[in-house]
């Protein structure tokens, strides 16, 4: 135990500037977008109905995941994260001169694209690459930071802009994000270099790369069960009030239960990632999203009293926080570290389109009943079938090492 807690205090650069820099990032964009919406919508006069219209530029986010990805690659993880780093503050700053609603959705367009090189699928790359023993709760420490800056940040920035505008609210977002995005790079170590066996080595490909990956039957089981898992990632969090008033929950109670949900998975992620260090990263991974369909079954049955629902929507918290951790584990042991971040923006943008598939399916099994039970109850068999592939995973995983073309064999737990 003295060893691991040792390699946080040892390796804190990464952790800390990952978890700064994932802080300034496209994670905490939902917060600052969701604050500002009734103060833009209030003063420059336009409808909810066009505003609305911003979240589906969202999904642009998911295109440009695997694109980000296999950029961190090539380049490496600090230069990738300069480019949203440098990006964001022209943007916000760009975002307090704006008056036209067509300027504002190209700037959000512009956002979305961009950011995604301040997402964990670039910062973890470095974490994996510096910690070992304690890997799993690092991932954990470091996802954590866009929570806890959104729970704490929302409403200071919120009574910020009641007092002075805004426009003064973008301009302190754009000193904000210099100074974290700057503190990010300057705690962040370099990519450690692969070392070559041969002198010469071959050219990386992405086509060499990607006809490795299809081969190996860890790659599909793990973009297969994410695919399942995340089904609900759309729905639950944005219509957790309409859920919950279906059961009966209203007021200061469903506000309550939304808070133990963004508690819960703020646990999620750093019980996972101590679980993960400590036992079989396939077994925590299962166990971890299975949680989640017991959650579901549980909202879903006919029982209505208040603590089964507590429960229910805990268990919920915990099992999302901890899919980041997971996904982001099992992609390094079954991976490595060369093509990391290309598997980590794939497995990205398969979430993104499950979530909205996921948001199709309950809008097709809610319109005849109006009730969501049907969607739950589905949901909840998706997700326990694609936990259990998890269990598929080889014990002993076969690491392809992307630099020689060779494969060589890791311990596992």
């Amino acid at each position: 135990m003295a060893g691991y807690i040792e390699e946080l205090q040892t390796q804190w650069r990464p952790i800390i500037g990952s978890l700064v820099g994932m802080s300034a990032g496209l994670a905490i964009i939902p917060y600052i977008t969701a604050t500002m919406a009734p103060f833009l919508i209030a003063d420059l006069g336009w409808s909810k109905a066009e505003f609305a219209w911003v979240g589906v530029l969202g999904l642009a986010s998911a295109l440009s995941f695997p694109f980000a990805g296999r950029l961190c690659d090539i380049i490496g993880t600090r230069r990738t994260a300069m480019i949203g780093v440098v990006a964001l503050p022209f943007i916000f700053f760009a975002f307090s001169q704006t008056t036209d609603f067509r300027a504002f959705i190209v700037l959000y367009l512009l956002q979305c694209l961009l950011s995604v090189t301040t997402t964990a699928i670039i910062y973890c790359r470095i974490i994996v690459q510096y910690v070992h023993r304690a890997r799993g709760l690092a991932l954990g420490l470091a996802a954590s930071g866009p929570a806890i800056v959104g729970m704490i940040g929302t409403p200071l920035l919120n009574a910020f802009v009641q007092d002075h505008g805004w426009r003064a609210g973008y301009l302190i977002l754009t000193v904000g994000f210099i100074v974290a995005g700057l503190v990010a790079m300057l705690l962040l170590p370099p990519d450690l270099r692969v070392e070559a066996a041969e002198p010469a080595k071959p050219k990386r490909n992405v086509r060499r790369d990607f006809a490795i990956l299809r081969r190996m039957r860890a790659f599909w089981i793990i973009l297969g069960g994410i695919f399942l898992c995340s089904i609900t990632n759309g729905v639950m969090l944005p219509q957790m009030s309409i859920i919950l008033r279906e059961k009966g929950i209203f007021g200061e109670l469903g506000a309550i239960l939304i808070s133990t949900y963004a508690l819960g998975m703020l646990a999620g992620r750093l019980l996972s990632g101590v679980a993960i260090d400590h036992f079989a990263p396939r077994l925590v991974a299962t166990t971890g999203f299975v949680l989640s369909a017991l959650g579901l079954f549980l909202i879903a049955s006919p029982w209505n009293t208040t603590p089964l629902l507590f429960c229910a929507v805990l268990i919920l918290g915990l099992s999302v926080g901890s899919e980041g951790d997971v996904v982001a584990y099992l992609i390094v042991q079954h991976f490595g570290v060369s093509v990391y971040s290309t598997v980590f923006g794939m497995s990205s943008a398969i979430m993104s389109v499950s979530a909205g598939a996921g948001a199709i399916l309950a809008a097709l099994l809610l319109k005849p009943t109006g009730l969501y039970w049907p969607f739950l109850t589905v949901a909840g068999c998706l997700i326990a079938f694609g936990s259990m592939l998890f269990l598929f995973l080889p014990p002993r995983p076969v690491v392809p090492d992307f630099e020689r073309q060779s494969l060589r064999r890791i311990p596992s737990r």
